[in-house]
């Protein structure tokens, strides 16, 4: 099942999300959301989680309990930091986290076995992230803002 609530100015996510446990696909893009409520981590069967366009600073711990994931888009958002433990989203596939502030990436990220595609550019990294070196099946499969060095 997908569920497409992009560009309708949405604020909030209400808790009774988790309710809807057969969805695969939620586009939540494009809204005014802040924050997502913990209740996000019922969806046990979500695939794919696009939050791009909105306002959140930070992704709820829980979110690392969705075992299914394979895409997750947090670009054009307000985050500062990820999760520690986002390293334990086994199936993720592609991470899209440009256009947000942040400056680190946690080391949980090496136990990203699946990821294939990571979008790091627009963010606020003065050097590439260590950890990057760290994921073996990325390969060169990541974009990331030029760095000029002194």
């Amino acid at each position: 099942m997908k569920l497409d609530l992009s560009n309708l100015d949405i604020t909030t996510i209400p808790p009774e999300i988790g309710l809807l446990t057969g969805l695969v696909e939620l586009d939540l893009s494009g809204n005014k959301i802040e924050e997502l409520p913990e209740e996000i981590e019922k969806l046990e069967n979500l695939e794919k989680l696009n939050l791009t366009g909105n306002l959140i600073t930070s992704l709820p711990k829980p979110i690392s309990k969705m075992k299914r994931l394979k895409v997750l888009d947090v670009g054009e958002n307000r985050l500062t930091a990820l999760p520690d433990d986002i390293g334990d989203l086994v199936s993720l596939k592609q991470l899209w986290i440009a256009g947000n502030n942040l400056s680190d990436l946690p080391k949980s990220m090496k136990h990203l076995e699946n990821i294939r595609y990571l979008n790091l550019v627009g963010n606020e990294f003065v050097t590439i992230p260590n950890v990057l070196s760290e994921m073996p099946n990325l390969g060169k499969n990541y974009l990331v803002d030029d760095f000029v060095q002194d």
